[in-house]
């Protein structure tokens, strides 16, 4: 039987912006799984938000019907269906395929040029700031 979908952004919503989960909303969210399954949606991959969900992920009876979709939904790994299995991979879809090789370094060199540009500016600069992610670029000037 199919049953609806209550997706969740992960930064500010779920989770305080790279966070971890706190158990507190364990328990709101297992009474909708009674009744929905679960999506989460974030920009991130997919292995950060197996560190900010591992309780949820790993530990939680929610993970049976807690669908995670990475990557701006981009990815979508759907729930285990028993104790030994884990989130499976069912869909991804690959930029640099999509848009051919070259355009695709046409596009990392256009970012790269405009983060040379960003330097300029008076902004803190940490992290990632260009993140390739398979089925996206995320370009974060500031990192």
């Amino acid at each position: 039987m199919d049953r609806d979908i209550v997706l969740f952004d992960m930064d500010g919503t779920l989770t305080e912006p790279r966070k971890a989960f706190v158990p507190f909303l364990s328990s709101p969210l297992w009474n909708l799984a009674q009744v929905a399954d679960i999506g989460i949606v974030t920009g991130s991959d997919y292995d950060y938000v197996k560190e900010q969900l591992s309780h949820l992920i790993d530990d939680h009876s929610i993970r049976y019907c807690l669908h995670i979709l990475p990557c701006n939904g981009t990815k979508w790994f759907k729930p285990p269906e028993n104790n030994s299995s884990k989130h499976t991979l069912v869909h991804s879809v690959s930029m640099e395929e999509e848009i051919g090789k070259m355009n695709y370094r046409k596009l990392i060199e256009i970012l790269l040029k405009l983060q040379s540009n960003a330097t300029e500016y008076d902004i803190p600069m940490t992290g990632h700031f260009v993140s390739p992610r398979g089925s996206m670029v995320n370009w974060a000037p500031s990192g």
